[in-house]
């Protein structure tokens, strides 16, 4: 019997980080630029069977942590703008968001849904080896004087 190898494809979390505005975007969940090209090369040359397009289920986390502290701090902004131009002529009343907004939640469910249009591979680290592949990236990030990228080869 035989079988055929695919080529994996894995991703970080900086090539998958959607913006809007040149910030974190958190009011939707989608890959970044980066993502859609490769993900659009592979499927327009017809590739799929060929490569697995692969992320680590901490980038997914990390994303959506990175669009909850986005948020947090857009709102602490925003209630900084709404006081100092409250109250001038020509600006209407600003409706400040609900303060018990859990945008974790909404994010969270906004990456359930995208991620169930993908076909891609999650990649999840045992715990049993999480301890020893942290220790390989800090020493890669921390103490090697070539600065090599963590998950370079």
């Amino acid at each position: 019997m035989s079988y055929k190898i695919k080529t994996p494809v894995v991703f970080d979390t900086n090539s998958l980080r959607s913006i809007d505005a040149g910030e974190v975007a958190y009011s939707f969940f989608a890959f970044g630029r980066p993502f859609q090209v490769i993900e659009e090369f592979i499927i327009d040359k017809n590739l799929t069977d060929d490569i697995d397009i692969a992320i680590p289920t901490w980038a997914i986390e990390e994303l959506k942590d990175q669009k909850q502290r986005q948020y947090k701090t857009d709102i602490i902004e925003f209630k900084k703008l709404a006081k100092m131009l409250s109250g001038l002529p020509h600006i209407p009343e600003i409706a400040l968001p609900e303060t018990e907004f859990d945008c974790a939640t909404y994010v969270g469910e906004k990456a359930l849904a995208y991620l169930a249009t993908k076909q891609i591979k999650l990649l999840e680290i045992k715990e049993e080896i999480a301890n020893t592949v942290l220790q390989s990236m800090m020493v890669r990030v921390m103490k090697d004087e070539s600065r090599k990228k963590p998950f370079a080869i």
